[in-house]
């Protein structure tokens, strides 16, 4: 069988981003009926479910129960997509949204852009069980907003314990 270690190591996780085409299937909604062509990552807030690592009195380490944390932040990992059918633009803004809300004269610089999903690659430390949460768009794009700001979840996705790999 598998063996795994708690000493140490890390969990690498992906993530995709897309607006539907119509080539999708049942789930696509057209823009004229969504109301918009694009739309742009503004933020998410992840909760992230861990196990507590409780010390014995003899020193060794055991599982204990579990903790939820929860991260917010713009953008993720300083990136702020904008989403249209069949592909991105990937933006960075230097000091975030906030700041481009406060001071329009800032500006997002264009850090390329591609056909199908936007994704980026995070990692967690080994004590997480599970991620779920929110990513928060923009119809239109930060610049030019279309709309009020809409949450779209992400559903939890757990971290295998026994891995096919490790890195």
């Amino acid at each position: 069988g598998k063996q795994f270690s708690m000493a140490g190591g890390i969990f690498m996780y992906s993530i995709r981003m897309r607006l539907l085409t119509s080539e999708s299937g049942e789930e696509y909604i057209s823009p004229e009926r969504r109301g918009f062509e694009t739309c742009q990552l503004v933020s998410r807030h992840w909760r992230i479910t861990k196990r507590r690592m409780v010390r014995s009195r003899e020193g060794t380490s055991n599982m204990g129960d579990t903790t939820v944390e929860e991260v917010r932040g713009e953008g993720v990992v300083g990136e702020y997509p904008l989403l249209h059918e069949g592909g991105f633009k990937n933006y960075l803004c230097p000091r975030g949204p906030t700041e481009l809300a406060r001071a329009p004269s800032l500006e997002l610089y264009s850090h390329g852009e591609g056909e199908g999903c936007f994704a980026y690659q995070s990692c967690t430390d080994i004590l997480t069980i599970s991620i779920e949460g929110f990513l928060q768009f923009v119809p239109g794009s930060i610049c030019e907003p279309q709309g009020n700001v809409f949450d779209v979840r992400v559903a939890p996705f757990h971290m295998d314990r026994n891995p096919d790999f490790f890195y």
